[in-house]
């Protein structure tokens, strides 16, 4: 049996010497927790599997993604076959975009590697100090998204459609009720550790499409509770 494949909870490790890494917590998270091979190099059904298996995502949405990912960005592996070099997602303006959640732009800073700051930023937003709802997300989207502009900088217009459609995933995989709690936002997005009970979600992609929808919308109609909170918080 591989690696990845029975690799559990307690097998978590942060990325060794040599071993690749992305802007995106949640294949980080996977290759942390071997559960696609900890090099950072994995095969499209090795994606697929660790997808649907420890992100809760229905397998179309979890191919769909792969495929893409794969076709942008696969490589002949040792047999031949096409694989997913990890870093190879750091490339500015691929999956790698302005106004992240957790990652400095790439025009400022390390957009690969995680700030610290930006995601307290992330949690400090939870309006009960519990969880973050998909209102809480909205309006963090909104303060990076003008964040991201600061300075005239001009955030091109993909960056803010994946940053909702990011948000959107995040909220599908780790919600447990009304929310994600701040303990398993805290464990998924600073130490790149997917928490317990996650499984079993069947997350698809006109779930994920209508929390994107709702993230865009609760952050850029004025009259919308985030949209005024982000505006607010960007005045202090």
């Amino acid at each position: 049996m591989s690696q990845h494949s029975q690799a559990g909870a307690s097998d978590w490790q942060p990325a060794q010497p040599g071993e690749q890494r992305s802007p995106c917590p949640a294949l980080n998270s996977l290759a942390n927790g071997g559960h696609i091979p900890r090099s950072g190099i994995a095969s499209r059904a090795q994606l697929v599997s660790a997808m649907v298996q420890r992100l809760g995502l229905a397998t179309a949405l979890a191919d769909k993604l792969a495929k893409e990912a794969i076709e942008k960005f696969g490589k002949p592996g040792d047999g031949g076959e096409q694989v997913l070099h990890l870093q190879d997602l750091c490339q500015p303006g691929k999956l790698e975009h302005d106004a992240s959640l957790t990652r400095q732009d790439a025009h400022v800073g390390d957009s690969a590697k995680i700030d610290p700051a930006l995601v307290e930023q992330l949690l400090a937003l939870s309006k009960n100090g519990q969880t973050l709802t998909l209102d809480d997300l909205a309006t963090a989207h909104q303060i990076r998204m003008q964040q991201s502009a600061q300075g005239g900088h001009v955030v091109p217009p993909k960056a803010g459609l994946v940053g909702t459609v990011e948000a959107a995933l995040l909220y599908c995989v780790l919600s447990r009720g009304e929310g994600i709690s701040l303990a398993d936002a805290r464990e998924f997005l600073l130490s790149e550790r997917i928490p317990q009970g996650l499984t079993g979600h069947d997350i698809s992609l006109a779930q994920v499409a209508r929390r994107a929808i709702t993230v865009a919308l609760k952050g850029n109609l004025p009259m919308c509770d985030a949209a005024r909170r982000a505006k607010d918080a960007l005045k202090k």
